[in-house]
């Protein structure tokens, strides 16, 4: 069972992929990683690791901490 973090970052992940139409085989390609890969950490099969968070976040034009940040601690 992932931990209470590698879920939290996974769905910032996701929540910000989906906010800007970006697919898992799109954000893999700029990430240099299989789309297998990356649909493991989304899913907290596997957490990311801080060079792959980086570099989501420089795709996805948002700094680190928007993985962080929860709907709930958002509202």
């Amino acid at each position: 069972m992932a931990d209470i973090l590698t879920h939290t970052v996974a769905s910032g992940v996701r929540a910000e992929m989906a906010r800007l139409g970006v697919t898992q085989q799109d954000l893999a390609a700029r990430i240099g990683m299989s789309q297998q890969a990356l649909s493991r950490r989304l899913r907290s099969e596997f957490p990311f690791n801080t060079a792959e968070l980086n570099l989501a976040a420089e795709a996805l034009g948002v700094s680190v901490d928007r993985f962080l940040t929860t709907s709930e601690s958002a509202a």
